[in-house]
């Protein structure tokens, strides 16, 4: 295979995973959101979407390029971040902020992981 071709297929594989990955850990989180009690509905951190794509690209770019341990990075600086918040708010945001990372954290580990199953087979 034509070396400009292979770079083309990888590039592609990296970027429709990557934008996957952002893209359906919000969709998977906000159905799981969905299945939750509707007291669970009214409980929102602000900022959580843009917070969620940044850590899912995060997680997802750790994955793919073999450094797993960025994963403890990006989640240790999103805790830190939203610590203040959910000392003083309600078990329900708390339970959420978990529930929403766990999703998230799944969904992109996962694309991540099979990006990088990808560009090694071909």
């Amino acid at each position: 295979m034509n070396a400009a071709v292979l770079a083309i297929i990888q590039a592609a594989i990296v970027l429709v995973a990557g934008a996957t990955a952002v893209w359906w850990g919000g969709v998977a989180v906000t159905w799981v959101f969905g299945r939750l009690s509707p007291a669970a509905e009214t409980a929102v951190l602000r900022g959580g979407e843009w917070i969620g794509r940044v850590e899912r690209t995060a997680v997802f770019a750790t994955v793919l390029t073999g450094f797993p341990e960025g994963i403890a990075i990006a989640l240790a600086l999103k805790g830190i971040g939203r610590y203040p918040e959910l000392k003083t708010g309600s078990k329900v945001a708390s339970e959420r902020f978990i529930i929403g990372t766990f999703v998230s954290l799944l969904v992109a580990a996962g694309l991540g992981g099979l990006s990088r199953w990808a560009l090694q087979v071909i």
